[in-house]
């Protein structure tokens, strides 16, 4: 009994890796955009052209902008299925998968250009989102694979947002509260991070990441700037 167990847990991690590996076997519907190639487990709907065409805007913002870099992108149609291919993934709207670089995205409304949340303050355009993933995989091309799995991540989300956007947000919303990790407040506090590192040492992003800057001092700073303190 004991090894016919081990032998179907086996048999199910290896199932599991496989789709990890090749997630186009589960999400069976796919179509190009330009650069993106959209995957979905249902077939697609909703003007994905005209969102794509906005995340390439706000993507050719990145230092790291490719013109010819192509994009697996992976459209969940459930919170089940996105958990399902983002086990390690602290992010609840986009996941880059650090292996293989496929795009994974919580459930969108392309026609909106929304990833709806159970809050309007949770709420994310998915164009904004695209982008910031695609910026965080360009990223990861350039990188060794160890180097880019030891990066900070708090960095690469603060630049994700940097570059698609994190919403009409003050600086003074940061002050006097602490926000979940995962929630679009601390995602803005990352970017307003990696603004001001930006700004302060007078170098690119790429630099930044050379020298994986600690976030509490940081933060310490931007208490500082925005809040009096």
């Amino acid at each position: 009994m004991k090894k016919l167990f081990f032998m179907l847990l086996l048999l199910a991690a290896g199932a599991y890796a496989l789709l990890q590996w090749k997630p186009g076997l589960y999400y069976g519907e796919s179509a190009p955009f330009d650069n993106f190639t959209l995957h979905s487990s249902e077939p697609l709907q909703g003007d994905a052209a005209r969102v794509i065409v906005m995340a390439k805007d706000r993507l050719a913002t990145s230092e790291f902008n490719d013109p010819s870099a192509k994009f697996d992108v992976y459209l969940a149609t459930g919170a089940r299925d996105y958990a399902f291919f983002t086990p390690f993934c602290k992010d609840r709207n986009a996941c880059v998968n650090p292996l293989n670089g496929h795009i994974f995205i919580a459930p969108a409304d392309l026609d909106k250009d929304i990833i709806p949340a159970a809050s309007i303050d949770e709420t994310r355009h998915f164009s904004a989102v695209l982008a910031g993933a695609a910026a965080r995989e360009l990223i990861r091309r350039r990188m060794r694979p160890l180097s880019y799995l030891m990066l900070s991540d708090w960095m690469l989300r603060g630049y994700s947002g940097l570059i698609g956007g994190t919403g009409e947000r003050m600086p003074s919303e940061i002050c006097g509260k602490t926000f979940a990790e995962g929630s679009a407040m601390r995602d803005y506090e990352y970017r307003l991070a990696v603004e001001y590192a930006l700004s302060e040492e007078r170098i690119t992003f790429w630099g930044l990441l050379e020298r994986d800057l600690a976030l509490e001092p940081l933060e310490k700073q931007l208490n500082q700037r925005y809040c009096g303190k």
